[in-house]
């Protein structure tokens, strides 16, 4: 049984991040992440040259992406450089490998704005504190109107 049909967990990215130094060759990171967007900017922090593109194929499981990233780096071994790095002079072959690796099926390929991706990133961010701030008062609304004082007199 191919165990790409399996699915059980949420959904995650396979990501391929490009790094390139001039005309030099293009260093690949190939990994999983929830938020690649988020992924990409944590990697840039320590990345000594410069990224310049980020796709990543939207898996429906966790257990699928790292299935799919497990035979990526098997099909990449012969340009591996250090972890989850590899050496080539150009993306096609990690390309080409991943969708025959993905066997047809129909999973959402993006490209990721990664000079922006910290702004995604930081906007998600914002949301998530904006939707606890407002959990926060709601029950400090409640709170008040179970002390027998009146909603409209302080949260008006």
């Amino acid at each position: 049984m191919n165990p790409l049909k399996r699915v059980a967990d949420p959904t995650c990215s396979l990501y391929v991040l490009e790094a390139r130094d001039g005309d030099g060759p293009v260093y690949l990171k190939v990994g999983i992440s929830k938020i690649p967007e988020s992924r990409a900017m944590s990697i840039k922090t320590g990345c000594p040259i410069p990224m310049i593109a980020m796709r990543a194929v939207e898996c429906p499981s966790v257990e699928l992406a790292r299935l799919l990233e497990s035979a990526a780096h098997a099909a990449l071994r012969a340009h591996g450089t250090c972890g989850e790095w590899f050496k080539l002079t150009d993306s096609s072959l990690a390309w080409d490998a991943i969708l025959k690796l993905m066997d047809g099926k129909k999973w959402p390929i993006r490209d990721l704005d990664v000079a922006n991706g910290y702004t995604a990133a930081k906007q998600r961010a914002q949301v998530k504190t904006a939707r606890a701030e407002a959990a926060r008062l709601e029950h400090m609304k409640k709170e008040w109107i179970s002390r027998g004082f009146s909603p409209r007199a302080r949260f008006g």
